[in-house]
């Protein structure tokens, strides 16, 4: 359905329920109508090829949870209503996409709310891909206790990145990858935390090759929450049952910038590296934008 009329449809519905319900019920309601879009990188909105459902935290203007409801794909692409918002500013935070691979923490609380990703005493092995959006909604006085409609746009932000990790080595050995000094937690505004010692370590979604061919091959296709160019992240390439380093580490930050690869001004991202383990020595490549992200395997 065309995204303009399923939010007229959505209108007449609210202006419908409201004259339905009794008249101090309908008195002093405040109906927001919300519509949600998520461009990704170009002009049109795509939402619902990266949106599964949201969750919309609204806070009130000190700061403190006053609701919390869950959307599904459909109330994304047709609309939403929030009723019985009280007079003042009230901010709202949508977080799309929390899955079993992050979680929310703190939420009471606008300044304390976080998102973190779920892991063991020490690894993790991928985020959710994850959108967010936020919104400060001024509800007015209402005057003679008149119904109140509002109608506003969140657009959302990607939270993530996504990765593939191709590595290589010469046989089949045991080998992990993992990456260093990546963002596990970040604030419900996405202020950017100080990355912490948690690490990355992916599953590998694909591999093959032979103890006889020389060059064993592993993939491994993850996303991490979102950094920036200016970043401290290393990739490592570790021997997993003495978990010493085959290689030196690689610099994600120099390899990017050796590359000319920015982040910072995109939603859409997957970077791709190659090592390639060989006579002692290992070769990184990265490869140039692909078009289409990987989706990881939660």
């Amino acid at each position: 359905m065309n995204y303009k009329y399923s939010f007229l449809l959505l209108l007449m519905i609210c202006l419908t329920s409201c004259l339905k319900e009794s008249d101090k019920g309908c008195q002093n309601a405040t109906t927001v109508i919300l519509r949600h879009e998520y461009k990704a990188d170009g002009p049109t909105n795509v939402l619902i090829d990266h949106l599964q459902y949201s969750s919309l935290y609204i806070y009130n203007d000190q700061g403190y949870l006053v609701d919390k409801i869950d959307l599904d794909q459909n109330q994304l692409v047709s609309g939403s209503i929030i009723r019985g918002l009280k007079k003042g500013k009230h901010t709202i935070v949508p977080w799309a996409n929390i899955g079993k691979n992050t979680y929310v923490e703190s939420a009471h609380k606008l300044s304390e709310a976080q998102i973190k990703v779920t892991k063991g005493d020490q690894y993790y092995a991928t985020s959710d891909r994850l959108y967010f959006s936020k919104k400060v909604i001024d509800v007015p006085r209402s005057f003679e206790d008149a119904p109140i409609e509002i109608s506003d746009l969140l657009t959302y932000q990607s939270a993530h990145i996504n990765f593939r990790v191709i590595a290589k080595t010469p046989k089949k050995r045991d080998v992990t990858v993992t990456l260093t000094n990546t963002t596990p937690v970040y604030s419900f505004d996405l202020g950017l935390f100080k990355p912490s010692e948690t690490l990355c370590s992916p599953k590998i979604t694909e591999e093959g090759g032979s103890d006889e061919v020389d060059n064993y091959k592993r993939v491994m296709d993850f996303s991490v929450l979102r950094f920036k160019n200016d970043n401290s992240i290393s990739i490592e390439l570790r021997n997993k049952a003495t978990n010493g380093f085959l290689a030196s580490v690689v610099n994600l930050k120099k390899l990017m910038a050796d590359n000319n690869i920015s982040i910072n001004t995109r939603n859409e991202t997957l970077i791709e590296v190659e090592l390639e383990f060989r006579s002692g020595v290992l070769n990184t490549k990265i490869k140039e934008w692909g078009r289409t992200p990987i989706i990881p395997q939660n």
